[in-house]
């Protein structure tokens, strides 16, 4: 029995070690229990509630389990995060677990669990053993939770509320929220940039949180019995994509006798109906769009539902559209995660010497392009040692699929050449050959006229005949010899 109490401290120790190390780096609070100890998950503001991003079982993880202990160890150590499944790639189900084989990582979702006793409150306690009815038939293993504390009133928004995100550079993706105590001290400084009084949307900073009103506690529609709509839509700016993460949905869904849902959960990118869905989610739904726009509606017929609700995250996704460099211009369009840029004719990039450029987007880096453009210069300005460079620069072939800059960004130099040039040529040819069928058609209407007064007055007059060439030397047969009698 000492033995294992040395392990436990061994490993306890070691655990404190990893967690302290990876305090600075790491950003969501993680809570760890196995499934029949107490986990007690507290946020340090009273005006904080707590958001669940993931929340698991792992039957891989049994160091410390398999007895009850009256003491968490996790609870005593400090709250950070740690390296968890991303449930947002996988279906966490029992099925999967058999059809992945015995002797794999048995991971279970208890994100509905976690939500039913945490999600929305201050603190919470959850012991797995008594809260998930299943959890007995799992064997031993941990409880890992993955959560960020928010200000209470920094999620609630208003029905048919719009909802921008701005500041792409402080945007983040669900697993690197800021959760440092300074970020926690400024987090409802970063939730909304604009006074509650300015008419237009509400703006966030990179990411954010969403919930019905009376979150946790009930949702409710009309005492009439009418369906209401509360409709919510997030917008992402400068070209940028929208990521919804549905954390926790606990709504009425489908009784014996109907047909279809009466309170329903909808999102729509534009025409295109991206999730349609009542009930419950046992785990956190990811619905990336392919726009910078999507509309939540949550449409309730049930007058009042002692149900949760809604609550979900967002954020934006890819790189805003880059800044296009003065006499440059963008090659045939961009998205999120690529743009090519050239310079005009006789212009380059002032540190490269060339005309074109690649950018490429740092999914890693808050969604940042890799470098900024700097502004394409003149030929003539760009100073290098190498003289030979002016001569590469003005051979470089622009690809197929670019397209020219318009005429407003063409330079004088290539304005003359290009252009006036090319049109003086063409509308002097032109004008020659006007000039000349104007006298084939003069010289025809001045022989009809000479013809017809010949025959009326009997009079030879002067007519437009072509000259005769008179024969030369080389024109007398060369066989004649002297005067022919």
């Amino acid at each position: 029995m000492a033995r294992r109490h040395q392990q436990e401290l061994i490993i306890g120790l070691l655990l404190f070690c990893v967690i302290i190390d990876a305090v600075q780096s790491q950003e969501l609070k993680n809570g760890t229990a196995c499934k029949e100890e107490f986990l007690q998950l507290v946020c340090d503001s009273e005006s904080e509630v707590l958001v669940i991003h993931q929340a698991v079982f792992d039957g891989q993880d049994t160091d410390g389990c398999g007895f009850f202990m009256p003491i968490n160890i996790s609870s005593l150590l400090p709250a950070v995060s740690s390296a968890a499944p991303d449930l947002s790639q996988k279906n966490l189900t029992e099925q999967e677990e058999e059809d992945e084989g015995f002797g794999r990582r048995r991971l279970f979702s208890v994100q509905s669990t976690v939500n039913r006793r945490c999600s929305g409150f201050n603190n919470c306690t959850v012991q797995l053993e008594n809260d998930e009815p299943q959890a007995k038939q799992w064997g031993d293993g941990k409880l890992q939770v993955l959560y960020n504390c928010i200000p209470a009133k920094s999620a609630k928004y208003s029905c048919n509320a719009i909802i921008e995100i701005v500041n792409p550079e402080m945007s983040s993706s669900p697993n690197n929220l800021m959760v440092s105590d300074e970020a926690s001290d400024k987090t409802a400084e970063i939730v909304t940039s604009k006074p509650k009084w300015y008419p237009g949307p509400k703006q966030v900073h990179g990411w954010g949180y969403l919930h019905n009103m009376g979150y946790p506690e009930y949702y409710r529609g009309s005492d009439k019995g009418e369906a209401v709509d509360c409709r919510w839509t997030i917008r992402a700016n400068h070209g940028r994509r929208v990521r919804l993460t549905l954390l926790d949905l606990s709504i009425r869904s489908v009784v014996q006798g109907e047909h279809e849902c009466q309170d329903v959960l909808t999102v729509m990118e534009h025409s295109r109906l991206l999730l349609n869905k009542c009930g419950d989610v046992e785990e956190p739904l990811v619905i990336e769009a392919s726009a910078d726009e999507i509309n939540i509606t949550l449409s309730v017929k049930s007058k009042f539902q002692s149900k949760r609700g809604l609550m979900a995250y967002f954020t934006a996704m890819g790189c805003p559209t880059p800044r296009i460099p003065k006499q440059g211009y963008l090659v045939g369009g961009s998205n999120s995660s690529r743009a090519e840029f050239l310079c005009s004719v006789d212009h380059v990039f002032p540190d490269t010497g060339i005309r074109s450029r690649n950018l490429t987007c740092l999914s890693q880096e808050a969604y940042r392009w890799n470098e900024d453009l700097p502004d394409c210069i003149d030929i003539k300005h760009f100073n290098n040692k190498s003289s030979s460079v002016h001569h590469i620069i003005r051979d470089q072939k622009v690809s197929k699929n670019s397209t020219e800059p318009e005429a407003g960004e063409l330079t004088n130099y290539s304005l003359t050449y290009d252009l006036i040039v090319p049109t003086s040529i063409i509308a002097g040819l032109i004008f020659g050959n006007l000039l000349v069928l104007a006298g084939v058609i003069h010289c025809r209407r001045r022989n009809r006229k000479l013809g017809s007064q010949k025959v009326e007055n009997g009079t030879g007059g002067e007519e437009c005949v072509p000259l005769q060439e008179t024969p030369g030397p080389s024109d007398v047969p060369q066989n004649r010899v002297g005067t022919p009698v």
